[in-house]
């Protein structure tokens, strides 16, 4: 049964990401060897976690872990949704505006990791402060907060579809590709 009050674990949002991965590109994931001790292949998560690694979304948490069932951060669902959205195509890497997190009293408490991705979040109206003017960056997430902030991320994509890549190929004087 779904409670939305219930604390949300980094499984849980790792998921999340996967299935919608899975509903926009119509792929199905089936890799279950995520590299992390603490991942078990037979988990409802483990292709997504191992997806997660596969694309750069998911870092783990050190020592070869990542912690599947500690609950998840206001800032590490940032992270999350902005290395998605830098692998989709929907952001930029470095696009982060670290000086946002100056609107909040309690913004100097976002980790050194998770700096740029919270800007980011900030800016695109993924991530909001409470009424005490708190951003709240270490409190762990209700899981309707989770999907809040996911659901917030879906309107930030419609209106910031994805970017086409430049390319440019060369070729050297015997016709090549360099």
């Amino acid at each position: 049964r779904f409670n939305p009050d219930q604390a949300a674990p980094r499984c849980q949002m790792v998921t999340v990401l996967g299935r919608e991965y899975e509903r926009e590109t119509g792929e199905k994931l089936s890799n279950t060897n995520s590299g992390f001790g603490d991942v078990s292949a037979m988990s409802y998560y483990a292709t997504y976690v191992t997806w997660g690694v596969e694309t750069g979304i998911v870092k783990g948490m050190g020592d070869n872990a990542f912690q599947p069932d500690i609950n998840v951060t206001r800032e590490q669902i940032a992270v999350f949704l902005y290395r998605y959205a830098i692998f989709r195509g929907n952001a930029e890497e470095n696009s982060g505006d670290v000086s946002l997190l100056q609107r909040f009293n309690d913004g100097s408490r976002v980790s050194d990791y998770a700096k740029e991705a919270v800007g980011w979040a900030v800016a695109a109206g993924i991530l909001q402060g409470d009424d005490s003017g708190r951003v709240n960056p270490q409190g762990y997430a209700k899981r309707s907060e989770m999907i809040t902030m996911f659901s917030r991320y879906i309107d930030y994509c419609e209106k910031n579809p994805v970017k086409e890549k430049n390319v440019t190929i060369t070729f050297d004087a015997a016709g090549g590709t360099a």
